[in-house]
């Protein structure tokens, strides 16, 4: 007799087991074959703000005994703000000298507005210079004549580039791609500890070059004495810049050769909100005269450095402490559109944009 056994059944989770095995032993089989590409993206994101430097003040004591009755000042204008030229009789090019005379006069005009808004009385840059001229005296004659009893001379009030000091932080990422640049995942790519040392040496020279932009800034130096005397009081300079606190990127594409990784491109794609960023609402009425996005950040720095200025001076004076509270206007239509000139600068002073 013979006798036939029932066969053995495998258990649903023995199998579902069995087939994880073999499907994960196939695709660590099919990773193992296949090759990695030769072609890499290191990409280095620099996220960085800078240091604003702080105003360089210089008071006196004669300074600090005469603030408090001070009343009248008159504005002197840097020297080049005198420089004049005739006007290009054929209209297609207008003359350095206009140009400048132009912006020395939106210049001078922020600081005395900003003097008429702490509650002084001003002398108008342009009267002190038409009684100098006129009758061949010195600044501080001609202010006390006109009855100034502080005679602020600016030795300069114009547009830089400086190389602020700034703090960085770098994030690379090491990121697979084909030869013509299309990533190939979304995943970082495994190296050698000397492969990423060879990668971030390539790179680094790039993002050391990234760091060191200029910025623009506005820059003011002036100084303040006595009307009747020219006895110097007080000392005033501070160069503020446009404010860092973005994050740029610079990739390089690489390909792994004979003898390592060698570099092929490098791109600098442009970060979001690096251009064009929203503007502060005191600067509008400038900002509708400049001739370009430069030219706009400019005016708005240097309506922030005369204000500085002006507080910085009038602080518990009696002109400031009386000072009434002055809404600003609304912008009138704009003026035509100027070119800031580049001015010359002390030696203390930054160098100055060539135009």
């Amino acid at each position: 007799m013979t006798t036939t056994s029932a066969p053995r059944k495998i258990p649903f989770f023995r199998m579902r087991m069995f087939r994880s095995l073999v499907a994960l032993s196939v695709a660590l089989a099919g990773t193992a074959c296949a090759p990695r590409s030769p072609w890499l993206l290191v990409r280095s994101q620099a996220s960085h703000t800078s240091e604003q430097s702080s105003p360089e003040v210089t008071e006196t004591p004669r300074y600090l005994e005469l603030l408090p009755r001070i009343r009248s000042i008159a504005v002197q204008a840097p020297d080049y703000c005198a420089n004049r030229s005739a006007v290009a009789s054929t209209g297609a090019a207008r003359s350095a000298g206009t140009v400048l005379s132009t912006n020395c006069g939106v210049a001078m005009g922020e600081l005395e507005r900003a003097f008429v808004k702490a509650g002084y009385r001003v002398i108008s840059w342009r009267a002190l210079r038409s009684m100098v001229d006129s009758t061949q005296v010195t600044p501080s004659v001609a202010a006390q004549k006109l009855g100034a009893e502080i005679l602020f001379q600016i030795n300069s009030l114009q547009k830089v580039k400086v190389q602020p000091r700034v703090q960085y932080r770098w994030d690379r990422q090491f990121l697979g791609m084909d030869k013509h640049g299309r990533r190939l995942n979304g995943e970082g790519v495994l190296l050698s500890e000397q492969e990423g040392a060879d990668l971030i040496s390539m790179i680094s020279p790039h993002e050391i070059e990234m760091g060191r932009a200029t910025r623009l800034g506005a820059a003011l130096d002036a100084v303040a004495m006595t009307a009747d005397s020219g006895e110097a009081l007080w000392f005033y300079r501070w160069t503020m810049f446009e404010p860092v606190d973005e994050t740029r990127t610079v990739e390089v594409q690489a390909v792994k050769g004979k003898r390592g990784w060698e570099k092929r491109h490098v791109i600098y794609p442009r970060s979001p909100g690096a251009e064009g960023g929203p503007q502060q609402h005191e600067s509008a009425s400038l900002a509708a005269r400049a001739g370009n996005r430069e030219d706009q950040k400019y005016y708005g720095l240097m309506q922030q450095v005369v204000q500085n200025f002006v507080k910085s001076f009038s602080a518990n004076g009696a002109a400031g402490a009386s000072a009434p509270r002055v809404t600003p206007a609304a912008a009138g239509p704009p003026s035509p559109a100027v070119a800031v000139p580049a001015a010359p600068a002390s030696p203390a002073s930054p160098v100055p944009e060539a135009q």
